[in-house]
């Protein structure tokens, strides 16, 4: 173990196998060294029983430093009880704001085609008009959990910095 820093890093050589060095400084932090040289950070943990791993980033997008003070920042919300791994994986899968328009626009063109003439355009006209207040091009890739009851009730208001904010 070592504390790892730009030149401690970067000294390491690949070997014919993956392998982790761990930081001496932090608990649970480490860099994981790939086969073809690649370098990741990491943080290891436990959540309900089970070892876990989470990779903050490559080495040279991400500084030893600055991975480190994320490792910080993710191992105290650990220790608060969340799982930032189990995040990632809810985020990968869940919709975003364009998917859902795009399935909101299609169940009007369904129900269009099972009422009467004067309940359909209405249903479809606002379908529309909701969908049209979220063409903003940051809203459309954020992650529908993610957006407050604030931002929903009052898109037209918010500006591209909420969008930030809602990431």
């Amino acid at each position: 173990m070592t504390k790892l820093t730009k030149r401690a890093v970067e000294a390491l050589k690949s070997k014919n196998s993956d392998y982790f060095v761990w930081d001496d400084e932090l608990l649970g932090f480490g860099l994981r060294i790939f086969r073809s040289g690649k370098r990741s950070y990491l943080i290891q943990y436990r959540s309900d029983g089970r070892s876990r791993r989470y990779t903050i980033g490559q080495h040279g997008v991400w500084t030893a430093e600055t991975a480190r003070r994320e490792a910080r920042k993710l191992l105290g919300k650990i220790a608060e009880g969340e799982n930032p791994a189990e995040q990632r994986h809810l985020d990968n899968n869940s919709i975003i704001i364009k998917e859902l328009c795009e399935r909101y626009l299609a169940d009007a063109d369904i129900r269009k085609n099972n009422h009467s003439n004067r309940s359909q355009t209405g249903y479809q006209k606002n379908a529309t008009q909701r969908c049209q207040k979220t063409q903003r091009d940051c809203w459309q890739q954020l992650v529908v959990r993610h957006v407050n009851q604030q931002q929903s009730e009052f898109p037209e208001r918010l500006d591209n910095r909420h969008c930030d904010a809602a990431r």
